[in-house]
């Protein structure tokens, strides 16, 4: 079946989509989404990859995308995602509430194309394979700005490549549409989202699965996170704590550096470890040994013996813990079923069966002695019978 082709006036379409790609970054092959966004009529390209794409990447992307054009178009043709639409595919998609305000911060409306109609978004497909088999060929980058910092050296010449279609190439044919965009918004708001996150034992919050440091007085608190593109901020009410650059995940700089007070500090917040000690001098023992043999884990089987601390009796505690010691044994997981071996033996034991010649002392005995002796000698007479008879019929 012959394909239509859709010819679009000046200012009138764009088209935005993404594609995974493996790029190697600091010598490691990884995957990032490439975003792609093409100007229907000049067709000038603009792209940036990203480790994941989710709304807050998208209004990210277009936001830098509108300024590296001057302005946009008044209609985004996507595909039928989630990440713009609430509900509903084509015609009958309904854009979520979030993005309707980004559509009129600019002054543009998101168009869903109908499902299986993939050629109403074949411009901004095509790139794709132009991407994968010329811009990716045979490059390394050291880390991700570095990637999208030649993605932008790399599209000033793309840009400006002859189409053979249209006889021209895109910046030229962009000087004719770009009076037709719509103009930027005299003030461009900075793109965030903000959550909040629980400052952890190590005296640090997780975004996207990276690590920022917080001030120690915050452990174990609430702060406010507030994520921009390149920055990640921590608050608390209208304080600010502190400031990092956002790391990215799989590239070589969001790898944590060594840091010797990781573990001192790790060990200072650990409240567990001071009742331990206060139950016993057995156990505050067993736990100077198990620091040195666990190491890193160390944390972890603190809060494990916390646990059985609160679940049993602290002197069966103590008396597993020092059996444990004793045979050098630092798996505290083990350490519960030697207790409860012990509270088997001490508490459900039955009682060893008393020798024959105390049998009088038995409680028992006791209460059955004061009833009185059988008279068996109405049953004497009978007796001598039966013997009898039993004499005759062996004769």
């Amino acid at each position: 079946m012959a394909v239509k082709r859709i010819v679009t006036a000046p200012g009138l379409e764009m088209q935005h989509d993404t594609s995974p790609h493996t790029v190697v970054i600091g010598g490691n092959k990884v995957k990032r989404q490439c975003a792609s966004l093409v100007l229907g009529y000049s067709r000038m390209l603009y792209m940036q990859f990203y480790p994941r794409f989710q709304r807050f990447h998208m209004k990210v992307f277009l936001t830098d995308g509108f300024r590296y054009f001057g302005g946009c178009c008044q209609r985004c043709v996507i595909d039928n995602t989630s990440i713009a639409i609430a509900c509903g595919t084509g015609r009958l998609a309904e854009i979520a509430p979030e993005v309707e305000a980004f559509e009129r911060r600019f002054g543009f409306k998101f168009l869903a194309h109908e499902l299986g109609h993939k050629e109403r978004s074949g411009k901004i497909e095509r790139p794709f394979h132009y991407i994968e088999n010329n811009f990716l060929v045979g490059r390394v980058f050291k880390d991700d700005e570095d990637l999208n910092r030649q993605a932008l050296e790399w599209l000033e010449k793309a840009n400006r490549r002859q189409l053979r279609e249209l006889k021209a190439s895109p910046i030229e044919l962009f000087a004719a549409e770009k009076p037709h965009l719509v103009c930027l918004p005299l003030y461009v708001p900075q793109v965030y989202r903000m959550f909040q996150r629980v400052v952890d034992a190590y005296g640090c919050v997780s975004v996207e699965r990276m690590k920022y440091p917080a001030p120690p007085a915050y452990i174990g608190k609430t702060v406010l996170v507030r994520e921009s593109k390149d920055q990640v901020r921590l608050f608390d009410g209208h304080k600010e704590l502190a400031a990092h650059k956002k790391k990215v995940e799989g590239s070589p700089a969001a790898q944590p550096a060594p840091n010797p007070m990781a573990r001192r500090q790790r060990e200072a917040w650990l409240p567990e470890e001071t009742r331990l000690k206060e139950a016993g001098a057995t156990l505050g023992k067993y736990l100077d040994a198990l620091k040195a043999e666990r190491g890193s884990r160390y944390v972890w089987s603190v809060k494990k013996l916390y646990r059985l601390l609160c679940q049993y009796d602290a002197p069966a505690l103590e008396r597993a813990v020092a059996r444990a010691a004793e045979h050098r044994l630092f798996d505290v997981r083990r350490i519960e079923t030697i207790l409860l071996q012990d509270i088997a033996q001490r508490e459900y034991r039955l009682p060893l069966e008393p020798q024959a010649s105390d049998y009088e002392d038995w409680p028992q005995y006791r209460q059955g002695a004061v009833t009185p002796e059988p008279d068996l000698k109405l049953y004497a007479p009978d007796r001598e019978k039966d013997n009898d008879k039993e004499k005759d019929d062996a004769s």
